[in-house]
């Protein structure tokens, strides 16, 4: 495990920020045992989805790990953001490590906020602040959501509709610059994180990315789960909407 175990939603070494707290912390270590038993419980035809969501229609396929394979949405609106959330289902293949999911970048290819999986864990990064939680397996569907308020700064990454991590920096209010896109599959141009090893193509199946320019509830995501898996649809970023 080249992550090594981290600290649930805790910032990686020479982030910004001082989060979690160790009440939360302890709030965030429960909710995680909490997910894992829930998950022990289930059905396996319940916990892992093979098929992707019907709803969905569309599915990117990514045979390889090639170097500059990605799909670019553009967002509906320019306007900045002041919080968002951003979902998807992923089925990466077996063998995947240091993957982009999706990323969003701005005006001089900068990187605002990514998803990623590494070593049997996904991280979600906003500027100086990441969050992390263990991923689903390889070759099974897996729902992801980001979620940030630029107000709080609050970062939440969401897994399977169950809150895996969570971090508040005690930071003033801030906001992500509009006129951006969305990378699926592969990192977008430059990190705010330092220049580290950060991941690059993406090898497997993605669907349903949407993105909302707001900070959705727990539960809210947890509808998106439902249904179809795709009937909800963002309003920066709607899939089956907008263009691919």
């Amino acid at each position: 495990d080249q992550l090594g175990k981290p600290e649930l939603g805790r910032a990686p070494p020479g982030e910004q920020g001082r989060c979690p707290t160790l009440t939360e912390e302890l709030v965030q270590a429960r909710a995680e045992l909490s997910s894992l038993r829930a998950r022990a419980a289930s059905p396996p035809s319940e916990t892992h989805i093979q098929e992707p969501p019907a709803g969905c229609r569309r599915t990117l396929t990514f045979p390889t790990p090639l170097k500059g394979q990605h799909a670019i949405i553009l967002t509906a609106d320019n306007h900045s953001l002041l919080a968002f959330t951003a979902c998807v289902w992923a089925k990466p293949s077996n063998g995947t490590n240091g993957t982009a999911l999706f990323s969003y970048s701005t005006e001089g290819n900068h990187t605002q906020f990514q998803l990623y999986l590494a070593s049997g864990w996904v991280q979600l990064s906003v500027g100086s602040t990441a969050v992390r939680g263990r991923a689903g397996p390889a070759e099974r569907w897996t729902h992801y959501c980001g979620i940030w308020d630029g107000d709080s700064g609050s970062t939440t990454l969401v897994v399977d509709g169950q809150a895996v991590a969570t971090c508040s920096p005690q930071s003033g209010p801030r906001t992500i610059p509009g006129r951006g896109e969305v990378r699926l599959g592969h990192r977008s141009g430059e990190s705010h994180e330092g220049g580290d090893k950060a991941p690059t193509a993406f090898a497997g199946k993605l669907t349903g990315f949407n993105l909302w320019d707001s900070a959705l509830t727990e539960v809210e995501v947890g509808r998106l789960l439902r249904g179809n898996g795709c009937d909800v649809k963002g309003n920066m970023v709607g899939w089956n909407i907008s263009p691919v």
